[in-house]
């Protein structure tokens, strides 16, 4: 038997497949989408929810730099910044967790799908490469 795992590149579908089909099953699937599908599945194919977006308009000039017509003090430039600068590395912090719980949502499921083949006799004899982010397990069954 193998168990093809496509890697935790997968964003959308079964994310391997036992061939030939375990108890019935030929595709192994995640039983909840991951924020992290989500997220990919709105950039591909666009979110439903309405959202606005709010624009300013930054001029500087000899006499200053102005935002939306209001001057600003070099103190307030600078808070400005600080806080976009927080506002960013909050957004990463919450990318990378987004993409952790998703990758352990994959580890989770492939791990899964391994323990049920053994409980059905079957063994892991050799792990290969496949595509760029998968595995194929081979697998035999226990004498």
């Amino acid at each position: 038997m193998q168990i093809f795992y496509y890697g935790s590149k997968t964003m959308a579908g079964p994310i391997g497949h036992f061939s030939p089909a375990l108890r019935g099953q030929s595709e192994i699937m995640l039983l909840n989408p991951t924020a992290y599908t989500k997220q990919i599945n709105n950039q591909f194919f666009g979110s439903f929810s309405s959202s606005t977006e709010e624009s300013e308009t930054t001029v500087t000039t000899s006499d200053g730099t102005y935002i939306n017509g209001k001057k600003l003090s070099t103190a307030q430039l600078q808070e400005r910044r600080q806080k976009e600068q927080r506002q960013q590395q909050a957004a990463l912090a919450e990318q990378m967790r987004v993409i952790s719980t998703h990758s352990q949502a994959l580890t989770e499921k492939i791990t899964q799908s391994l323990n049920l083949a053994a409980e059905d006799g079957w063994e892991v004899t050799q792990m290969s490469s496949f595509g760029t982010d998968g595995v194929v397990y081979l697998l035999r069954k226990a004498k």
